[in-house]
């Protein structure tokens, strides 16, 4: 009995040692993926190239004149130099104690095939820094070189695959201002009217709450860029509202009615003048210049 057991013992023991050495063990030869990337000097990048094969779209950031421009297709615009290098500090930062394949045919599992991955391109000056393919599948990230079949699962980084969207660089927020500042609002359009604020509060015929709405209209982000507006077209509406502030600085919205798009109405502000959003008329659009209409009509009736 005792030879049986110490017999099964040594099997299962084997069996153990089998497993970890084709299964979870790290291939012979691999070489952490900190000592590839870590080598070069990524923020001293001057231009980045990002290619999503998965969404079929590429964009280009290309440093010139101390400021950052991103470029995609016929769209281009300043970003922050902060947001930029974070992205690149956070490229020269990922790193791998494992490869988890060698085998072309299973890129498309880690995300790293031509259907799936995030290609980048960084240069410096012109010259080709490093050229590698990023994968994202579940919580897990890959990454492999250019002329290599490595497969490398990446250590936890703060890098996520939104972070290497176009739409991550474009200001979002539809107005920049500070609520408690305003003490007086203007609609103008299809009427004027005429909100203000003294000493004692907002205009007692009021039935909404000022301060509340600016609160929410100072959180809003938009993420429905329109980018082949035309605001100069002479058929358009067009409605404004202004916020002045205790400094009588004047913040504007403006509201185009616009037929031909999918959705009518194009809203752009003062406080972020290359951005133009697409709203419908139960959205933003509503939130705004929906409610204060409403109240002007309201009061009308009276």
């Amino acid at each position: 009995m005792i030879r049986k057991t110490v017999i099964l013992t040594v099997i299962g023991l084997a069996l153990l040692y089998w497993i970890n050495n084709n299964y979870f063990q790290v291939p012979k030869g691999a070489v952490p993926f900190s000592s590839t990337i870590n080598s070069k000097d990524f923020l001293s990048a001057t231009k980045l190239e990002v290619n999503n094969f998965n969404t079929k779209t590429s964009f280009s950031l290309t440093h010139t004149d101390n400021r950052w421009i991103i470029q995609k297709e016929r769209v281009n615009f300043v970003v922050s130099n902060e947001k930029v290098e974070n992205l690149l500090r956070a490229l020269g930062a990922l790193a791998s104690d494992s490869i988890v394949s060698r085998s072309a045919k299973e890129w498309p599992q880690y995300g790293l095939d031509e259907n799936t991955g995030i290609q980048l391109h960084l240069f410096k000056k012109g010259e080709l820094l490093d050229v590698f393919v990023l994968g994202f599948v579940g919580q897990n990230q890959f990454v492999r070189f250019l002329g290599s079949n490595e497969v490398f699962l990446l250590k936890k980084s703060p890098l996520g695959k939104a972070d290497l969207s176009f739409l991550s660089f474009r200001e979002k927020q539809l107005l920049n201002f500070e609520p408690a500042t305003i003490k007086a609002l203007h609609l103008y359009g299809f009427d004027t009217l005429v909100w203000k604020k003294d000493s004692t509060g907002w205009d007692s015929i009021l039935t909404i709450n000022p301060d509340e709405l600016l609160l929410a209209w100072s959180q809003i982000e938009m993420t429905d860029f329109i980018d082949d507006f035309d605001e100069t077209k002479e058929d358009l509406m067009v409605q404004q509202l202004d916020l002045i502030d205790n400094n009588n600085r004047i913040i504007s919205l403006y509201a185009y009615i616009d037929s031909l798009h999918r959705i009518p109405y194009v809203l752009h502000s003062s406080t972020n003048p290359e951005s133009w959003f697409q709203s419908d008329s139960i959205g933003i659009y509503n939130e705004i210049f929906g409610v204060l209409r409403r109240e002007g009509e309201r009061f009308k009736l009276k």
